[in-house]
């Protein structure tokens, strides 16, 4: 049948696995070939159900359970040790028999002699061991052309202490064939500049490949704000690498309204404006920061957005226990509480919900596995969903590690005084048996212990590896519209940083100010890389992972309406006016005004961004035509432009005060030239009806919709 037969097969084998004691190891052997030929992938046997009867664990991620499917599972009539070439599991993939899944492995491939020869020796799986480390080089390179080839090294680290190289057994997963090529076996061509990631498996070890092509081969000049500081070293380091520049500096009126709107969220007044400009002092940026930063404003606008992260909302709780737990948070932002003590008093917090605001974070979720994903999440950046059903198959988390996760959580009281030491349990769906609390990748830890104790102890410590970088990765999103791992909750081997070194520096420079959020925010406001402006031209080809420019990031919903009435209702500003208070203080989305509701497009209790605020979506373009949330502004007696009518303000000042107001910036040459075109052979009643139509395109644009 084989154009080798398994005996010729085997012998060969021997020969070449000598470092292997002559005998193929389902481990090491067999088990990477099928997870190299998608055997054992989510779409075929590797499913939750399997396929055809046959069920493999996720990429090898259980070799002991793989044993037991292939030899002894349905009595063993998935291989034949005596003809080894009739067995289901070879002559199935080599097309002897019907496949689902096709020809997948030639008659006389390494697979197919490896795995004839493992039958033919009586398909024992002897020693079993473990992949302890995967070892890929290079594993960040840089190529100045498509003509280099990077050549790949993989070497396995076992648990028995045998290391060898498994190039051969390693499968690789391009990114897309019109980035990056494999030549040969371990040889990758990069095809177009910019930066590429390409995963390296073998066994349940993915390591990423990160490999980045120049996008110009002249010498880049010094930059001027290469300044010694965390964040412009690595950003301008990497430019320089890519053959990119920044952008040049953005306009003192830009950045004055990117800064406002990032620390208070609002726009800055024209008296703010004036004093600015007239200053001439050297450290008068990291004067606008201080002001900002010691502002109630600031204090407002920060429990905003740290109660969105945390998940501060009303329902199903009641108003009393929603109070409680947005007044904790905002006095944590006014005392600039470190995020560490911070996240222990959550973890850590029992009582009346309605007295002790923290309590309410254990109330957040139903069960105890939604609150260990919700605290994978928000504390550790990571995704541990997939660990439910089975090993997660792009991270290191393990069945045993998600439930012995919510095991933690399981003797939660979720009532109105909560408890941490009620009676609970949650079942290992593998096993049915109760799960073993455990601190994810740490060993079990003893059911007499004070469980979540023992994780907020680990998970605050100096040295832990997840916590510092998670909350530093949230906090520069908010800053810079993405990441430096984006999504920004989904840390993983295969979705690394696009800055590693500056991500690890940021957090160590955040556990040396005691995790405060006040000096993390000033040193990434006062960067030149915050500086860089968001219109260069040919910018919008570059990828914004390398920052060399300020990329358009839409306003909150409720930032937006906010920005909407400072403009039409100064007079509002101060005093919260008939109007109602500002628009981020409620938090809570589900009682949110109508206007609120259509804008954020998002009423679930999860994570959700501001896209439909950027990108206004039907329902968004509708309500803007035809609610109040301008329409009744723009001709409310109160409102600006109506103060302005019967002042008689000549048109043209409320034109270059509207642009200031609204844009913080006076209107173009173009802008102008536009303004008198249309307006030059109009009367004065139909100028103001102009300027009314104006204002309108003015709050709906992108430009005033997204801070920038």
């Amino acid at each position: 049948m084989f154009k080798l037969t398994w005996l010729m097969g085997y012998c060969l084998i021997g020969l070449l696995s000598a470092s292997n004691e002559g005998e193929p190891s389902l481990d090491s052997d067999i088990l990477p070939w099928m997870t190299k030929l998608g055997c054992n992938a989510g779409n075929c046997h590797g499913s939750a159900a399997g396929r055809g009867g046959f069920h493999l664990s996720l990429f090898a991620s259980d070799p002991a359970a793989d044993y037991e499917a292939i030899v002894h599972e349905l009595e063993g009539r998935r291989i034949d040790r005596i003809f080894p070439e009739r067995s289901l599991v070879l002559a199935k993939p080599t097309g002897y028999l019907d496949h689902g899944g096709g020809i997948i492995a030639e008659d006389d491939s390494p697979f197919s002699e490896l795995l004839a020869a493992w039958i033919g020796k009586g398909a024992k799986r002897t020693s079993p061991r473990a992949t302890l480390h995967l070892d890929v080089q290079p594993i960040d390179v840089l190529v100045s052309s498509s003509e280099e080839l990077v050549e790949l090294q993989i070497r396995a680290q076992y648990s028995d202490g045998h290391e060898e190289t498994v190039m051969s057994k390693s499968s690789i997963v391009l990114p897309d064939d019109g980035s990056v090529s494999l030549v040969d076996e371990n040889k990758l061509r990069v095809l177009r500049p910019g930066q590429h990631t390409v995963l390296v498996r073998f066994m349940d070890k993915v390591v990423a490949v990160t490999l980045s092509h120049k996008f110009a081969d002249a010498a880049i000049p010094d930059d001027p704000r290469a300044v010694e500081n965390t964040i412009d070293k690595h950003i301008v380091s990497r430019l320089r690498d890519l053959g990119l520049t920044f952008s040049p500096a953005a306009s003192d009126s830009r950045w004055l309204r990117r800064v406002t709107l990032d620390l208070t969220g609002r726009l800055p007044t024209l008296d703010e404006l004036n004093q600015f400009q007239s200053e001439s002092s050297s450290n008068r940026y990291e004067s606008v920061v201080d002001r900002l930063l010691s502002s109630e404003a600031f204090v407002d606008f920060w429990t905003f957005r740290l109660g969105r992260w945390l998940k501060i909302h009303e329902q199903p709780k009641g108003r009393a226990a929603f109070e409680a737990y947005r007044n904790w948070l905002r006095q944590c932002v006014a005392l600039d509480v470190g995020f560490d003590r911070m996240v222990r008093e959550l973890l850590l917090a029992e009582g009346d919900s309605h007295e002790n605001g923290a309590a309410n974070f254990h109330r957040l979720c139903e069960d105890a596995r939604k609150e260990a994903e919700v605290v994978a999440r928000l504390f550790m950046g990571t995704r541990m969903e997939c660990a439910n059903c089975h090993d997660h198959p792009l991270d290191r988390w393990k069945q045993d590690d998600y439930h012995g996760f919510a095991a933690l959580f399981a003797g939660v009281q979720r009532e109105r005084v909560v408890k941490l030491q009620g009676r609970g349990v949650v079942h290992h769906p593998k096993t049915g048996e109760s799960a073993t609390p455990r601190i994810p990748g740490i060993a079990a830890l003893a059911q007499t212990s004070p469980t979540i104790q023992h994780f907020a102890d680990w998970l605050t410590a100096s040295d832990n590896a997840f916590f510092a970088p998670a909350i530093v990765n949230m906090l520069w999103k908010q800053f810079f519209g993405r990441g430096l791992v984006d999504p920004y909750n989904d840390f993983r081997e295969t979705n690394p940083a696009s800055h590693p070194p500056l991500l690890q520096e940021l957090a160590k420079e955040m556990g040396r100010d005691g995790y405060r959020l006040r000096p993390w925010i000033k040193r990434v406001v006062l960067s030149n890389t915050y500086r860089t402006d968001s219109e260069d031209g040919d910018g919008e080809s570059i990828d914004p992972r390398f920052y060399a420019k300020t990329i358009y990031r839409p306003l909150e919903a409720e930032v937006y309406v906010d920005a909407i009435r400072d403009v039409l209702m100064p007079s509002t500003r101060d005093d919260n006016g008939p109007h109602g208070v500002r628009a981020i203080h409620p938090i809570d989305r589900a009682n949110a005004s109508s206007s609120l509701q259509v804008m954020n497009g998002c009423m679930r209790q999860d994570d959700c961004s501001a896209d439909e605020v950027a990108n206004l979506g039907l329902a968004a373009q509708l309500h803007l035509m035809n609610s109040d949330l301008i329409n009744a502004l723009l001709t409310d007696p109160n409102g600006q432009l109506q103060i302005w009518e019967r002042d008689q303000v000549p048109i043209h000042e409320r034109l270059e005060n509207i642009f200031l107001r609204a844009l913080t910036r006076n209107p173009t040459t173009h802008e102008w030239n536009a303004w008198n075109d249309e307006s030059k052979s109009r009367n004065p009643d139909e100028q103001t009806k102009l300027l009314e139509d104006l204002v309108w395109s003015l709050l709906v644009s992108k430009e005033f919709r997204c801070n920038h």
